[in-house]
C-alpha cells in the first residue's frame, strides 16, 4: 500500500485537474452514505467527535475518509483537526492508497467551491473575496483562477495580522490584494 504525504498531495494535485476531475465524478453514478458522527468523550477536556465518511464506484474503487475533531487542540498547539483517506480497490477490498486527509480535503474542498462558481459566477468575473483565514483561505484563489479570470482578491478575517498574511501570499504570487478591515 503507497503512503502519500500532504508535501505529495501538494505537488502532484493540480488546481485544474483536480476541478476537472470533480465536475466528471459530480456528474458520475457513486455512493456516498451519510458519515458517521461518533462522540469521544473526555474527562479532561472538551468531547471530541470522530467522522467516518465511505464512498464507492462499485466494482472500481472504494474510500473512508476518517476525521478526528479535538476542539482543545489549538490549546496544546495541535490542529483541531487529523484526517486520513484510505483508497481501496472496488473489486477486491484490497488497499490501495493512505492519504494525508488534511490536504486532500483542503484542495477538494477548494476546487469543489470552484467548480460550483464555474457555474454560478459571471464568466468574466475578476475579482474574488475570501472571508477567513483558515487553510482553506491560502488556496481558494488558486483554484478559482482556474475557472475565472481572478486577477483582485480582498481577504478579511477576524485577526487583521492573518488578513494580511493571506494578501500577502496572493500578492506574491501576482494577484492584486487588499486586506479588507470590514467584511462591508
Amino acid at each position: 500500500m503507497e503512503h502519500i504525504n500532504a508535501q505529495q498531495i501538494s505537488r502532484h494535485l493540480n488546481w485544474q485537474e483536480t476541478v476537472d476531475a470533480l465536475e466528471h465524478m459530480f456528474a458520475a453514478p457513486c455512493t456516498a452514505p451519510p458519515r458517521h458522527h461518533h462522540t469521544i468523550l473526555h474527562a479532561d477536556q472538551q468531547d471530541a467527535t470522530m467522522l467516518l465518511m465511505p464512498a464507492w464506484i462499485s466494482g472500481k474503487y472504494s474510500g473512508l475518509k476518517l476525521v478526528n475533531v479535538y476542539p482543545d487542540n489549538a490549546k496544546k498547539g495541535l490542529p483541531t483537526i487529523h484526517g486520513i483517506y484510505l483508497l481501496m480497490n472496488g473489486a477486491t477490498g484490497e488497499p490501495i492508497a493512505l492519504l494525508d486527509g488534511g490536504e486532500l480535503t483542503a484542495r477538494r474542498t477548494v476546487c469543489a467551491s470552484a467548480l460550483a462558481a464555474k457555474f454560478l459566477s459571471r464568466k468574466r468575473s475578476k475579482k474574488l473575496v475570501i472571508v477567513g483565514t483558515g487553510r482553506l483561505a491560502q488556496y481558494i484563489g488558486f483554484a478559482h483562477q482556474t475557472v475565472r479570470p481572478i486577477d483582485t482578491i480582498t481577504v478579511w478575517g477576524r485577526n487583521r495580522e492573518k488578513s494580511e498574511k493571506i494578501a500577502n501570499l496572493y500578492h506574491n504570487a501576482g494577484f492584486n490584494t487588499v486586506a479588507a478591515d470590514s467584511l462591508e
